[in-house]
């Protein structure tokens, strides 16, 4: 069935129509506002999901930190402690070295010979001694040349003169003695 509305246009109901041109503004800046609040609360929880992870490497580091400053100090401690040693280490080839020298000199001396002052400077022996007769010192400078640490002795003065041993022998007829110093060149390694 069809409806006829009969009444006149004054009088008839209307149908009120949508201002879209005044509308669609609102409708266009509440969609922008719309997506700024949106891309704003999107940002703020990218923001704070930073800021957090921020902080949790900011704590880790302080970790590490604190992990590193003891690496350092063990570090230290540990390079302290190799100093000392490789110093014990020096002394302790340098008395075995020492001992070495000592005991090539005493097989070295022959009678007659002694020895009144001994000095190790570097890689230098310097002796100074007393003997009977000359070639006391010719035979100890070949001894000398024959050990293992000691290399190229040489004679740097020889003078003679007459001394008495009185307390010594009881005798006071002086007895010729000859003064001697001999420098020679120590190696710490064994000759080939």
């Amino acid at each position: 069935m069809i409806e006829i509305n009969l009444l006149p246009k004054e009088e008839r109901k209307t149908r009120q129509r949508i201002p879209i041109k005044k509308i669609l503004p609102v409708i266009i800046v509440a969609a922008i506002l719309l997506l700024m609040g949106l891309t704003y609360f999107r940002n703020l929880n990218k923001i704070n999901s930073l800021n957090s992870e921020i902080d949790n490497l900011e704590r880790e580091k302080n970790r590490y930190v604190k992990f590193k400053k003891e690496y350092d100090s063990i570090n230290k401690q540990l390079k302290s402690i190799n100093q000392r040693l490789n110093v014990l280490k020096s002394l302790e080839e340098g008395k075995t070295y020492v001992a070495q020298i000592l005991q090539q000199l005493l097989k070295s001396v022959p009678e007659n010979l002694w020895l009144n002052e001994m000095q190790i400077q570097q890689d230098t022996l310097s002796l100074k001694g007393k003997c009977l007769y000359n070639s006391d010192i010719t035979k100890f400078i070949e001894n000398l040349d024959q050990q293992k640490n000691i290399e190229d002795p040489v004679i740097n003065k020889v003078d003679e003169r007459k001394e008495t041993f009185q307390e010594i022998t009881g005798n006071s007829e002086p007895v010729k003695i000859s003064n001697f110093t001999i420098d020679a060149t120590l190696v710490s390694q064994v000759k080939k």
